[in-house]
């Protein structure tokens, strides 16, 4: 994690499965990234891992508190009962434009949601955000259908 911070604001252990959603069930909309076609991450070497680029990963990150107080209102405006974390990547690591974020909210309420957010915290103005995970995952989530890809989760 710590060599992760070196080159990265915001870095995860969980490696998500939906980011192969795509290729294991030849699905175009098999995961909310992948019917973007985002398939083209850069890959970095660290000492002692590998790390993929991220476009966004759930709630289980580590930054550094001067990232996290620079990007406060970005996580407080998409936190209400929960936390819009795949909307906030997106936002952060600028994958993608507004109208396009505005797009992936599912309904009409969720839209209006999403475009008070991002009016509300002017994020786009401020520089990329880098996001990377942990190749393979060093971290997963408990439910089984996502548990991160390539290590044997029942021997951990």
């Amino acid at each position: 994690m710590i060599e992760g911070l070196e080159i990265a604001d915001y870095v995860t252990l969980y490696d998500h499965s939906d980011q192969y959603l795509k290729y294991k069930f030849k699905r175009h909309d098999a995961a909310p990234l992948n019917r973007f076609d985002f398939h083209s991450w850069r890959i970095f070497l660290t000492p002692h891992s590998h790390w993929r680029e991220a476009p966004s990963t759930t709630m289980t990150f580590a930054a550094r508190v001067k990232t996290l107080k620079e990007d406060y209102n970005l996580w407080m405006s998409n936190s209400d009962k929960s936390p819009w974390d795949f909307l906030s990547f997106i936002r952060l690591t600028k994958q993608r434009s507004i109208s396009d974020i505005f797009k992936m909210a599912p309904n009409l309420r969720m839209r209006k949601i999403t475009l008070a957010m991002v009016l509300n915290n002017f994020a786009w103005f401020r520089k990329k955000r880098l996001l990377i995970s942990a190749l393979p995952g060093k971290s997963t989530h408990s439910e089984r259908s996502w548990l991160s890809p390539l290590t044997d989760w029942t021997k951990v």
